[in-house]
């Protein structure tokens, strides 16, 4: 009986142990410019994990040094949101890997446009999105 009700409270523990280890805060992922949290997003068919961009400094570095995505923990790409919608410009200064952006006016995609690596004999570029948004997904094309 009390190895009965041993394995029970056993097994209760490890399903609260569990539960509060999948409820816990979102990921987070260091890289050589700081700390960021990561979340799933999906858009359309694709799931992607992505580091959160959500202050001045990691929106400007961006994805910038980076040469995997092991620099970025694994993560698919980054997304930034800023508070109103404008004509946002990336470009690719120190870009090291070919990105896929998809510029947002909310959660709807309004445009996609092909970030190239930098190429140190033309210099930095700059990509605009096609019309206001106030959000843009940087996907590592690797």
């Amino acid at each position: 009986m009390v190895k009965k009700y041993f394995a029970l409270v056993l097994i209760g523990v490890i399903i609260v142990l569990v539960y509060f280890r999948s409820a816990k805060s979102p990921d987070k992922c260091m890289t050589h410019h700081g700390s960021y949290s990561v979340i799933n997003y999906k858009l359309s068919t694709f799931n992607y994990r992505l580091l959160v961009a959500d202050t001045a400094d990691t929106q400007s570095y961006g994805l910038m040094n980076i040469t995997s995505k092991k620099d970025i923990c694994g993560a698919d790409g980054m997304v930034f949101r800023f508070p109103s919608k404008q004509i946002l410009h990336f470009w690719n200064q120190n870009t090291l890997v070919p990105l896929k952006l998809y510029w947002l006016d909310g959660e709807k995609v309004i445009g996609t446009s092909d970030m190239t690596a930098i190429d140190p004999a033309r210099g930095p570029q700059t990509w605009d999105s096609p019309e206001l948004a106030d959000g843009v997904i940087e996907v590592v094309k690797l």
